[in-house]
Parts: structure tokens; sequence; C-alpha cells
């Protein structure tokens, strides 16, 4: 679903709540309106009322300030605007909802004939829409270690596969080194690349493996800080996990950020 559908939808349940508390302060509503005006710094308050014969306002000194009567009126003049506003708001978000689809947008190219759609971009992709998008990834070395997941994605180190068969298990879909251009013509592989279809962004996941070794941590952080100049910053587009040859991947930690990007991708 949405995530403005559903924040809409809370916004909606907020109102509705703030309607119920006016509604209860209207249910005995006193005849009148509190007037509050200033002499030497001091409040005045003054209850006006019509004349139900002359039908002239009428203005009576209120001498207590800290009164029940005033703070009922007051309370009153308060829960009146509320209550105008949260109607016409709650009347907006409803009329909003049931016009608006979620999928309205994916909807023009889907009903497109399949005549047409060969022949246009689409400025919007659902998941399975990106991920037949082909790519190219890095060649592997007629040496390099044979290390599949469980999906039959072939990968580099045996942490990746961990990794690759964490996303399997919690129903994340991914490309493997796919490659990224950015805007100052790096080009990075990075190790796993996912898809949000809500904001049409990619999130990347790079492990680095090998951070013990000076020259890899060296072109490691090289390469974060111009992810990070290219706007794909550390926690929002850009998720990062370690090891070196005497310290492992740390799977529950990774589980967790996957969890979490799970969450962020719904």
């Amino acid at each position: 679903m949405s995530l403005l559908r559903d924040e809409l939808l809370r916004l909606e349940q907020r109102y509705f709540t703030i309607l119920e508390k006016a509604n209860r302060t209207l249910e005995r509503p006193i005849e009148g309106r509190l007037e509050v005006t200033s002499q030497h710094g001091h409040p005045i308050y003054r209850f006006v009322e019509k004349d139900p014969e002359t039908h002239q306002l009428m203005k009576t000194y209120l001498h207590q300030p800290d009164s029940e009567r005033i703070r009922m009126l007051a309370q009153q003049q308060y829960a009146k605007k509320m209550r105008g506003l949260m109607v016409k708001r709650l009347k907006q978000i409803r009329h909003f909802l049931d016009e608006w689809q979620h999928d309205e947008v994916q909807k023009i190219f889907e009903h497109t004939p399949t005549t047409r759609q060969c022949l246009i971009r689409p400025y919007t992709l659902t998941l399975e829409q990106w991920m037949e998008l082909p790519y190219s990834g890095l060649p592997f070395q007629h040496d390099d270690i044979f290390i599949q997941t469980q999906t039959g994605v072939r990968v580099r180190s045996k942490s990746e596969k961990i990794l690759g068969d964490l996303f399997t298990d919690l129903g994340l879909r991914y490309k493997y080194e796919c490659p990224l251009t950015l805007s100052d013509g790096h080009i990075y592989y990075p190790d796993f690349t996912f898809f949000n279809p809500n904001s049409q962004t990619e999130i990347y996941w790079e492990h680095l493996g090998m951070m013990d070794d000076s020259g890899y941590c060296q072109r490691a952080l090289s390469k974060i800080r111009n992810y990070e100049k290219q706007g794909i910053w550390r926690g929002h587009q850009l998720i990062l996990t370690f090891e070196t040859s005497i310290q492992p991947l740390d799977v529950p930690w990774a589980r967790r950020l996957a969890q979490e990007l799970v969450q962020a991708l719904s």
C-alpha cells in the first residue's frame, strides 16, 4: 500500500479523534461567547450575548479571571473552530482517498497496448519491471571460486552468499553487482542493489570484506566518499557491512539491517 495512503489514513484517524473531543465539549453549549481585551496589561473578560427581544448585543463583565465559566467559554470557542476545521479536512481527505488509486500512474503503462509498450520507456517501474531490466555485472575469472546463493546467483565470497540467502529468506529481491554510473563518471558495481517502487529509487548494499588490508580499506573509504558526494548517504540509500580476516560478518547485525530494509520497502 502506498506510503501516502497510509499517512492519510493515520491523519484521518487523528482528525476523527480531535472531532470527537470537540463534539463532547459542545454537547451542552453555552449561548454566547467570551470577549477578551486588555487594560494596563491585565486581561478583561466579558460575556457577549444577544438580547432575545431586541437582538442587540449585550456585554457583561466577568469579574473572576479564574472562574469555571470563563474557561468553559474559551474552551467552547476553541472547540467550535476546531470542529469546523476537522469537518472540512476530513471531507477533503475522504474525497482524495475515494478518488485516488495508489497504482493509477503505473496503470497508464499497463493499459497501453503491447504494440506500443515496446516503444515506451515508462517513467515509473514496478519491482517486476525493474528486475527484468537487463544488465551486465563484473565478469568472473576462470580461477575464481564458484559460490552460489540458494537462488542460483553466483557471488564472490561466502559472506555474500550468506547475505544473498538472508535477503531471499526475508523476501528481498536484489540485483548482484548491477552497474551504477554516478554523475561524476565513476562506475561502481554495488554488491547488492534493491529497488523501492514507492520512491522509484535504488538502495545499495556494499559488503566490505577485507578491511584489514590497507589498500582495500583505502579504496573502500574512497568509494564511500564518492557515494556520499553524489547524495547516496549511509543509512538512507547506502547500507554497509564489514569484516576482516579475524572478525567475520556479523550475521545478526546484518539480519537487523535487512529487516529494517524490508520495512522501508513495504
